[in-house]
């Protein structure tokens, strides 16, 4: 329960930030969903897969719990864990891409965190990063998130060009 708060005080700062600053916001929850997939995934499988099974048992609701770790326990944990590193990754890498792609990985994303929220009070937070994610389905993103950074750079390098010309004029 003590995780619970910290994570849903930043859900929720995540969530408003995806209605601020959606452009932003795409590239972070992407990277985000990249790091928790080889962080959290990574972490688990190299140190403790059968944490998997623990997590699946205390889940809110009893048959929640029996269906996650009849998953968790026919996969086996490594495996599940395994597949659960490339499906976030797989997602992070549809949430950088452009177009439909964005939409399919910002929705796939808020379906999955929807997916896992009754695992436990520590998740339940998730529903409300779910809202963010699908408002960033709804955004356009015509260009991949390393051409969106790589324009942007260029553009500020071209604002601050026009103004240092500026100065030199009035000077």
């Amino acid at each position: 329960m003590e995780r619970a708060i910290p994570w849903a005080v930043f859900t929720v700062l995540m969530t408003a930030a995806c209605f601020w600053r959606p452009r932003a916001m795409r590239v972070v929850v992407g990277v985000f969903f990249a790091l928790m997939g080889l962080g959290v995934h990574g972490a688990f499988i190299l140190s403790k897969p059968e944490g998997y099974i623990d997590f699946a048992r205390q889940a809110l609701i009893p048959f929640y719990a029996e269906l996650a770790e009849a998953v968790v326990v026919g996969l086996t944990p490594v495996v599940f864990g395994a597949l659960m590193l490339v499906f976030e990754v797989a997602l992070a890498v549809l949430m950088l891409g452009r177009e439909r792609q964005t939409r399919i990985g910002f929705v796939l994303g808020a379906l999955f965190l929807i997916a896992i929220t009754p695992l436990g009070v520590e998740v339940l937070p998730n529903a409300v990063l779910a809202i963010g994610l699908w408002r960033l389905s709804r955004e356009e993103f015509p260009a991949t998130a390393i051409a969106g950074l790589r324009d942007w750079r260029s553009a500020r390098r071209q604002n601050r060009e026009s103004t240092a010309r500026g100065q030199e004029t009035r000077s």
